[in-house]
């Protein structure tokens, strides 16, 4: 593309220097040619037309040259500019373990890339259509995949409100009942794991600035999905970031390690618990 750029400017440079210079030379002959055809011309006009001739031809040729030469070092400046703006973010990429972006999330695609001994690491509000991949988890669980759900506390109104607010749209309404119905499954799902895997569950009582997913795989390196909370359901609407841990400042590390205070600063759950979210939903639909 560079080359193409270059050699395009190159060919415009000199057409346009071609053709200023055959008007120079004409301009520059002219009075002799006047002279030839016996059409009367003043010695000053003539030395004033070749002297015009003159000037244009020698001004093009100057102007050609620094033209080239100014083109040359800019596209040298300019690659030399991508070189090191591409370089520092291939540099903090590693550094970092970014590897790239999804457009969506999917949760059924997350959690078939888990196996048996991994650990996986869920800190969100809830998850709008869960009911899709709620058999699957209860699945991958049985298989030996051991869940942590971070979710946020359904009895916290103010904070419901707020986010379901921010989100907008059908949310406004049902945001709060769908945390609910969504807290409850998990607790079911966890009372009916018999296999080598399990399911926790915990609840915050804070609204988060990013949501994110961690799996800590047994047999490859982690890896982890985060986004942000801003004016749409992060989890259906919103593109995510994937991070690999590949060691040092691993950017997963870091997730990891506020996910595992966030966990023993978190409120457990007992039946006693969902049995109260239970009364509640039951009240709100008989109304």
């Amino acid at each position: 593309m560079r080359l193409r750029t270059e050699k395009s400017n190159q060919l415009s440079a000199s057409i346009l220097f071609f053709i200023g210079s055959v008007l120079g030379l004409m301009l520059m002959v002219l009075p002799f040619f006047m002279e030839f055809k016996k059409h009367e011309i003043t010695q000053e006009l003539s030395n004033l037309i070749s002297s015009f001739g003159s000037i244009l031809f020698s001004t093009l040729g100057i102007a050609s040259y620094l033209s080239h030469k100014s083109q040359k070092e800019f596209l040298n400046h300019t690659e030399n500019m991508l070189e090191s703006f591409f370089d520092d973010a291939l540099e903090s990429s590693v550094k970092y373990g970014f590897v790239g972006i999804t457009d969506r999330l999917s949760f059924e695609d997350f959690l078939n890339e888990c196996r048996e001994g991994d650990k996986v690491y869920w800190l969100d509000t809830y998850a709008p259509g869960y009911v899709q991949w709620l058999s699957l988890l209860e699945s991958k669980a049985n298989n030996g995949v051991k869940f942590h759900f971070l979710v946020l506390n359904p009895q916290n109104k103010d904070l419901c409100n707020l986010r379901a607010k921010e989100i907008g749209g059908r949310y406004e309404e049902a945001f709060n009942e769908e945390l609910k119905r969504f807290t409850i499954d998990l607790h079911n799902i966890s009372m009916k794991i018999k296999g080598k895997g399990k399911l926790d569950i915990r609840l915050y009582d804070d609204l988060l600035a990013n949501p994110f997913y961690i799996n800590e795989r047994k047999r490859e390196k982690d890896y982890a999905l985060s986004s942000f909370y801003l004016r749409a359901a992060s989890g259906t609407h919103f593109p995510h970031l994937k991070w690999i841990d590949n060691g040092g400042d691993s950017f997963v590390r870091t997730l990891k390690q506020y996910y595992k205070w966030k966990w023993d600063e978190s409120i457990e759950i007992d039946d006693y618990y969902i049995d109260s979210l239970k009364k509640t939903e039951s009240l709100i639909k008989d109304v």
